[in-house]
């Protein structure tokens, strides 16, 4: 590898780069672009006609089907998901360009997620390979973002489809990138599209208020008014769908966290009193701790149906409360401490992925690029490298490949050490000092 990277132009280093991430995110791809064997077949689940391959297989984008077909029958404006309406606006859109043939949308869906890691590539690149080679030479440059294109966490998330985050994640890095170039209005557009489909992007206006970065009260304006532009005209035509999300999300019980160990070991399994948090994921751990492994996907049946704000519980609110005051006080010090943008952003993320009450492993796709950013090259290969080793032993192998009564030690294993990770990064920037781009 050695030999070959020598005999490279140093002006195709990116050519090659952007080969390897093209191969394994584009060209492996292709075989899962063949047509489904998905029919249209239908069936009634909690008193609503839904897909039968959503009840099936359990997969994501056959939930995500189920509230397409929802839409076609009640209206886009009177489904509500777990996420920002916007998010509904985009699934209508998917399957309206794919002529809500549920094929041709799992295509479009793979080369969303494909193009969009590509394009996070992309701008990595753009970022951090100038200031790393400052640093550790060109070649060492070069090898460090090779670790990127090579990844097995976003490999794996684009070739399963299983979910739409590495296209928030793209936005995310794409405003971080047009912010630190000033663009402030292309920047502010972009991260409050990213928090309008889902609310991680969110964290940079959080984290920039906290630096010392000049100029960030511009940026706040053209943040604030994008959100309102973009979410106001969802909570106009009905306020009630618009609420849903956010009190759904108020009263769902932790998973894959802490708190679901606590709770999980303590209390048992969740009692059900309503199809609210019925868990329509297939069973393939013990039903004890079903609901605390797995993140709960709500029933079809409620979706049509506007919630009412869910009574706090103690699983629901400690965490709650905890976050607010973990990220209040990291906010504080670094404000106090006048933190550059990277170390508030790395600071902050972390924070707020560490008190979670839930926690999935594509979370840690928001959590790389920030790796890539803040740290040095060789503090990002050793961080990152760990981080996917406990994630690839939490999924798929801890759940589905080991015997029952072993990967449930093992995945509440990965999880504490998964959250002594985030602790560290999360007090990396009060320890010792990190270098900003």
């Amino acid at each position: 590898m050695k030999l070959l990277y020598k005999a490279l132009p140093e002006k195709l280093e990116f050519v090659f780069y952007m080969t390897v991430v093209f191969l394994t995110r584009i060209v492996v791809s292709v075989p899962l672009l063949i047509p489904t064997h998905f029919t249209p077949q239908t069936t009634k689940l909690f008193g609503v006609t839904v897909p039968s391959y959503f009840v099936e297989h359990g997969t994501y984008f056959g939930w995500i089907a189920t509230i397409n077909m929802l839409q076609r029958e009640f209206g886009v404006f009177k489904v509500w998901t777990p996420y920002p309406p916007l998010y509904s606006v985009f699934i209508y859109a998917l399957f309206l360009v794919a002529r809500n043939n549920f094929n041709v949308a799992w295509d479009l869906w793979f080369l969303l997620n494909a193009l969009s890691d590509c394009g996070t590539a992309t701008l990595l690149w753009k970022i951090v390979y100038t200031n790393w080679a400052k640093k550790i030479g060109f070649e060492g440059a070069y090898y460090a973002l090779q670790l990127y294109s090579v990844s097995p966490l976003p490999i794996f998330y684009v070739l399963s489809a299983s979910v739409y985050d590495p296209q928030i994640v793209f936005l995310f890095v794409l405003g971080y990138y047009l912010l630190k170039r000033s663009k402030f209005v292309a920047s502010a557009f972009v991260c409050a599209l990213g928090a309008s489909l889902k609310l991680f992007p969110a964290l940079i206006f959080l984290a920039l208020l906290a630096s010392k970065e000049k100029r960030k009260l511009l940026f706040t304006i053209y943040f604030v008014v994008f959100v309102l532009l973009l979410n106001l005209p969802f909570y106009v035509i009905s306020p009630s769908f618009f609420l849903s999300p956010f009190y759904w999300q108020a009263g769902r019980p932790p998973w894959s966290s802490i708190y679901g160990l606590v709770l999980g070991d303590s209390i048992g399994a969740y009692q059900i009193s309503s199809p609210i948090y019925a868990d329509l994921s297939p069973p393939v751990i013990p039903v004890k701790w079903d609901y605390y492994v797995l993140g709960i996907v709500p029933s079809p049946s409620v979706l049509v149906k506007p919630l009412a704000p869910q009574p706090e519980r103690p699983y629901s609110a400690v965490p709650q409360i905890a976050e607010i005051l973990v990220l209040g006080i990291t906010f504080a010090l670094l404000s106090k401490r006048k933190s550059a943008f990277e170390n508030s952003l790395l600071s902050i993320t972390s924070a707020f992925f560490l008190i979670s009450p839930g926690w999935s492993p594509e979370f840690f796709l928001y959590e790389l690029p920030i790796l890539a950013i803040a740290l040095n090259p060789e503090s990002y290969f050793k961080t990152s490298v760990f981080a996917q080793i406990l994630l690839l032993v939490e999924y798929p192998i801890s759940l589905f490949v080991l015997p029952p009564v072993v990967n449930i030690q093992i995945f509440w294993t990965a999880v504490i050490l998964q959250d002594a990770l985030f602790g560290y990064l999360w007090l990396k920037p009060f320890i010792h000092h990190t270098e900003s781009l």
